[in-house]
């Protein structure tokens, strides 16, 4: 099985070092994968530049000549490198395509997005997960059960009101179906329904029709008419 490649180029980045400090470099010949979900660093590439990678229990050092040039913690089974991306290097170099060949004019570069910490405050969290529960999303993070959810302000439950949770939770009251008001007589109560415009025009270019239902005897009348400034007249002879 494999995941293709779409794009290669290379990218600016600052590595954290002991002490607080950083050291900028730029790594290049990286693939694009949109299907990848994370970003893997080949420990053999980096052989090829004659640096060496030590391990440790629960970090891990990248050493240029016996001097550190950057360094990773382990998380889960992996290592983290502690590395941010740096806005110095912008572009990066577009895969060959046919598309490309068919226009010459189209630019070889283009500008790399950047990666920022997902950061928001509880509303906002509350919102982009689906409108779940406040408590379900605290528990969430102090249980640890996801990462990448960072809140800005206090992680107490807010008070305000979601207005489209409550909204969603209203409910409308039943409707019966059958009515409770009698019609004691004829045409002492008439229901009148307009439908249209027709899709299809019919016979003669009518393209609505009207019901009358009396009330009493339940006697169904219809009627079609070309236009819908016809139905009060319509109304008048019938009720005539």
């Amino acid at each position: 099985m494999s995941i293709p490649a779409v794009g290669i180029g290379r990218i600016c980045v600052n590595l954290k070092l002991d002490g607080g400090h950083t050291s900028t470099t730029v790594i290049c010949d990286i693939y694009y994968v949109p299907d990848l979900d994370g970003n893997l660093l080949s420990i053999s590439d980096l052989a090829k530049f004659n640096l060496e990678v030590t391990f440790g229990h629960d970090s891990c050092r990248i050493l240029d000549r016996n001097q550190m040039v950057g360094k990773g913690y382990k998380w889960n089974s992996l290592y983290l490198l502690a590395a941010t991306p740096s806005l110095k290097d912008q572009t990066a170099y577009i895969v060959h395509s046919p598309l490309t060949s068919l226009d010459p004019e189209l630019p070889l570069s283009a500008l790399t997005s950047r990666k920022t910490l997902l950061e928001a405050n509880l509303d906002v969290w509350h919102q982009r997960l689906g409108h779940v529960n406040v408590q379900s999303i605290l528990k969430l993070l102090k249980k640890g059960m996801v990462d990448g959810i960072v809140i800005s302000d206090s992680k107490e439950l807010h008070k305000d009101q979601c207005i489209p949770c409550l909204e969603g939770k209203q409910h409308h009251t039943v409707i019966s179906s059958k009515s409770n008001v009698e019609s004691t007589r004829v045409l002492h109560r008439m229901y009148l329904d307009i439908c249209g415009p027709m899709e299809t025009t019919m016979w003669k270019g009518y393209c609505y029709f009207v019901t009358f239902i009396n009330g009493y005897s339940h006697r169904l009348i219809v009627k079609l008419i070309k236009l819908k400034n016809k139905v009060p007249k319509l109304t008048k002879e019938y009720l005539e």
